[in-house]
């Protein structure tokens, strides 16, 4: 077993690769290391007793310590468990494993991400407008249980294959905030925090304002726009530069870059990305419509 001490002496990447092969919670043979993110490493697993592949996330060991990062981990399994949708993974099983590290095992999914699919340059306006649809309605589902992603963006959303039609899986909702939470397990942002990812981060996020459901479809237009023109909405040098611009300007609308883009996509996008919460589609249903012509 490696000890969370280990990772002083080499890089998270290495301690993450480093564990393939081991068995945790004495059941989940890790595989191979699928991927290293902010919060813990992803692998493939076995599970020992029923043959069954799964998708096993671990929390790093370094940020054990922090009872709030905990609590935001697991809280992924509690929001996608609560969402219930079929474009969630489903999570199958949570828990702690033998040093202290909180993990969750979700289905494991086959496919690709829509980042990679916008790296390879491939998609059609037609898949753009099918993966829009579908991520509204996850995200409508979401919100009619009060939650928020607040994180919606191409690495959180995955492509799959069902049947020849393209499916979507909307992944990663550790810092999803559930609106109705009044204890402390669903407040885990300190008033004046900024979450998200910033490329994507809408204007009330960038300003740290308390964010609703139209948070994300301004994440799912970020989104949808990177996917349709193959580049970000706005584009600065610098991370400061990049939240003045959130917060001060509209981005261009769709046409202005890519002039092909079909009406309905176009309104579905420009109308997500309207710098006033008011002015953006009052849900997530009503962006689904418009994108389905």
């Amino acid at each position: 077993m490696l000890s969370p001490s280990m990772t002083t002496s080499k890089t998270i990447d290495e301690v993450a690769q480093g564990r393939v092969g081991q068995v945790v919670a004495d059941r989940y043979e890790l595989q191979r290391l699928l991927g290293v993110g902010a919060s813990g490493a992803v692998y493939e697993a076995i599970h020992r007793y029923t043959d069954r592949s799964v998708a096993l996330k671990a929390m790093h060991p370094h940020l054990t310590a922090a009872p709030e990062a905990v609590r935001r981990f697991l809280r992924e399994a509690r929001a996608a468990a609560a969402v219930g949708h079929p474009g969630i993974p489903q999570v199958l099983d949570a828990g702690t494993l033998e040093d202290g590290r909180p993990y969750i095992v979700n289905e494991l999914l086959e496919g690709r991400s829509l980042d990679e699919a916008i790296r390879a340059k491939d998609l059609t306006l037609d898949d753009v407008t099918t993966i829009g649809v579908q991520l509204c309605d996850v995200l409508a589902a979401a919100h009619d249980v009060h939650i928020v992603h607040r994180d919606v963006k191409p690495e959180n959303v995955f492509l799959v294959r069902e049947k020849g039609t393209l499916g979507v899986r909307l992944l990663d909702f550790g810092v999803a905030k559930n609106l109705q939470s009044v204890d402390r397990s669903g407040i885990l942002t300190k008033p004046g925090t900024a979450i998200g990812t910033p490329t994507y981060m809408a204007p009330e996020q960038a300003r740290a304002l308390p964010v609703d459901a139209r948070t994300d479809l301004w994440g799912a237009g970020a989104t949808l726009f990177h996917a349709a023109t193959g580049r970000t909405h706005f584009q600065e040098p610098s991370l400061p530069m990049l939240l003045m611009r959130i917060v001060t300007s509209r981005p261009p609308r769709i046409r202005e870059v890519r002039a092909d883009v079909p009406d309905a996509l176009a309104r579905a996008i420009d109308g997500a990305l309207e710098p006033d919460v008011a002015h953006r589609w009052p849900d997530a249903r009503a962006m689904a419509a418009v994108l389905a012509g």
